[in-house]
């Protein structure tokens, strides 16, 4: 059963691409599997977290959004529904982030990553 909750809480993640919080892959993890305990769904999703096999996004009201691990991207948030969409910079692009950072806080730090989110409105929202 573990390793069911396991691969179902990865393949929810795939089809379609998707960031959903704690409560939506329990939901999505009870239609796909039944009745399944919600410590064990925890737990699974704490290792999964651990073993760095997904990380989450924290959006303006606190609320954890998780995401599948697959490499440098940033995060488009819209700010009506809450959907979470990955977009990739050039290379050129992320290079010159990273050193216009790192020389703003040479004085105090070194940059290890940059977790960049940008906020909007989606194009499914703007049509309403």
């Amino acid at each position: 059963m573990k390793n069911d909750i396991k691969d179902t809480i990865i393949s929810t993640f795939q089809n379609p691409e998707t960031h959903p919080t704690a409560e939506e892959l329990y939901l999505a993890l009870q239609e796909k599997l039944g009745n399944v305990n919600k410590d064990s769904f925890l737990d699974e999703l704490k290792g999964l977290l651990n073993s760095k096999e997904i990380y989450y996004v924290l959006v303006a009201d606190g609320t954890k959004h998780y995401g599948l691990k697959k490499g440098a991207h940033c995060h488009f948030i819209c700010e009506a529904c809450g959907k979470i969409k990955d977009f990739r910079l050039e290379e050129g692009a992320q290079s010159m982030l990273d050193s216009y950072i790192q020389k703003q806080i040479h004085s105090f730090g070194r940059l290890k990553k940059i977790n960049l989110s940008a906020e909007g409105i989606c194009r499914e929202c703007e049509k309403i």
